[in-house]
């Protein structure tokens, strides 16, 4: 009788033991899920400084939804009233890594505690929006904001991104990295240049294999190369040995114009950096 309620004790103690488990593997994956969900939307609307009105914060996620639908970019639309000592650049740069996982997107931000607007950039949208463009659209952003129409503001914001999106990445894009002081070019094909290209290398092998067959005037399935006779090998040992050497010295004078050099170099120039969560980012602000 003993022996019996010892192993009824033990069925129940396993019994509780395999529902615990189970409700553990269940529970987690759930808990994986929703917050995968909450990465995966491309936008989010942060209004930490509530300057939004609840209508106003659904337009500009609507707005922001079509531009993200048609460039696969994620966008993030924030306001902040306390920045915890940080720029008003580094609090939109961490509003994106915060609520994004894409490498592509921009982030909207009016920071009440620098009294900034700013627009960052990352990823492709670094290429549509160079600095020209970003400039152009924080002077119609700067207007909204100093009238204090903040969902004005950022709406801007957003759809100056999607006119230079619209618009695509310029000719010649140019892309200068402050942190090294190095500047990347980045040149589009066009159609017309790729399938000129793709009929250059066809007609250059034609040109190649019809002269190889008339010189030799091979015939299919007839023709056996006999390398044991033709073919030969003969080892050897070869030095180089330097006779002379010359060198050259010129002297580069210096272009003392360099104004004209910044116009000509920033055009069509995005200015990037790496934030602090490694990311490199191009963006710009205003103070209001």
């Amino acid at each position: 009788m003993v022996k019996r309620k010892s192993e009824r004790i033990e069925a129940a103690v396993l019994l509780c033991m395999a529902v615990c488990f189970f409700m553990t593997a269940v529970w987690k994956p759930v808990t994986c899920k929703a917050e995968d969900a909450a990465k995966e939307d491309p936008v989010t609307v942060q209004d930490d400084a509530a300057l939004l009105m609840e209508e106003e914060a659904d337009w500009l996620k609507d707005t922001a939804e079509r531009l993200a639908e048609k460039s696969g970019w994620n966008i993030i639309v924030a306001t902040c009233a306390e920045a915890s000592g940080k720029t008003a650049q580094q609090t939109c740069e961490d509003y994106f890594d915060t609520y994004t996982h894409s490498e592509n997107g921009i982030s909207c931000l009016i920071d009440m505690a620098n009294r900034e607007i700013y627009l960052a950039t990352a990823g492709e949208a670094i290429l549509c929006l160079n600095d020209d463009r970003i400039d152009n659209i924080l002077d119609d952003a700067f207007e909204a904001v100093a009238e204090q129409d903040y969902a004005q503001c950022l709406y801007l914001m957003i759809t100056g991104a999607d006119s230079a999106y619209e618009a695509g990445i310029p000719d010649n894009a140019k892309v200068y990295d402050r942190d090294t002081g190095k500047t990347e070019v980045y040149r589009k094909l066009t159609t017309f240049e790729i399938l000129w290209a793709v009929l250059a290398a066809v007609l250059a092998g034609g040109i190649v294999f019809s002269v190889i067959l008339g010189r030799y005037r091979l015939k299919w399935g007839t023709y056996q190369y006999d390398f044991h006779k033709s073919g030969f090998f003969r080892p050897g040992y070869q030095k180089d040995q330097l006779i002379n050497k010359t060198v050259t010295h010129r002297r580069i004078p210096k272009n003392t114009n360099s104004s004209a050099n910044r116009s000509a170099g920033s055009r069509n120039r995005s200015t990037v950096h790496t934030g602090s969560g490694g990311r490199r980012y191009g963006g710009g602000g205003r103070r209001f």
